[in-house]
């Protein structure tokens, strides 16, 4: 399974650099945009301590085509079920390659990372000749500098440039809005409850509108580049 996903996977970057070739771009540069997931449904942020998540996985998905191919996957797993069914036989084993067929790749103890997955991902798409000019992410993720890092370690002057994801980016400026201190007489309300609920109505209105200008600012040049 391993192998037919890798070949898979090949095959994708392939057809990637031929869409490249077909516009004159460069054949071997390709963008990607990355994202973690937790299997937690309350866990939001890897450096939260105390994380109640066992697994983490980030998907690299090229964004030169409208299809948007996954191209790597980079997984950090605490569970190892070999591992507890030895412990629960009595038996003093260690996880993290202390037995055979161990599938435990993190400590129970340690934080997930980011920068760590963002290095796998650069490490696998190296060998393929992909040289990855921009990563888009979320306003919190370290992915990027763990590819640009794997990318430098094969090119030493090659730069990998971070894009922020213009949905997070929105996000972040309604939480801006909802923790931000304003003047009494900004909000008229008679209660807390009143002034919180005009406090995020303004939050929501101000995204909207920001978003509205980055959309209007970028899409002319985004749906050009598309067309090429």
């Amino acid at each position: 399974m391993t192998e037919l996903n890798k070949l898979d996977i090949n095959d994708k970057i392939q057809k990637v650099k031929e869409v490249n070739v077909t516009r004159g771009h460069p054949e071997n540069i390709i963008n990607i945009s990355t994202d973690a997931r937790y299997n937690s449904s309350v866990m939001f942020n890897p450096k939260t301590l105390g994380q109640n998540a066992s697994q983490a996985f980030s998907l690299a998905v090229e964004t030169n085509t409208d299809r948007k191919y996954i191209l790597a996957c980079a997984v950090q797993n605490k569970l190892c079920w070999t591992g507890a069914w030895l412990r629960g036989k009595g038996m003093e084993v260690d996880c993290l390659g202390g037995h055979a067929e161990c599938t435990a790749n993190l400590s129970p103890a340690a934080l997930f990372s980011e920068y760590e997955m963002g290095k796998d991902i650069g490490i696998q798409l190296g060998p393929q000749d992909v040289l990855v000019r921009y990563v888009t992410e979320d306003n919190v993720a370290q992915g990027a500098k763990g590819v640009d890092d794997a990318m430098r370690a094969l090119h030493p002057l090659w730069k990998v440039e971070r894009l922020a994801d213009a949905v997070h980016l929105g996000q972040s400026q309604f939480h801006a809005s909802n923790r931000a201190v304003y003047s009494d007489e900004m909000f008229h309300s008679k209660t807390k409850e009143e002034k919180k609920e005009l406090q995020m109505v303004f939050g929501n209105d101000l995204k909207s509108r920001c978003s509205m200008i980055v959309i209007k600012r970028y899409s002319p040049s985004m749906t050009e580049t598309w067309r090429k």
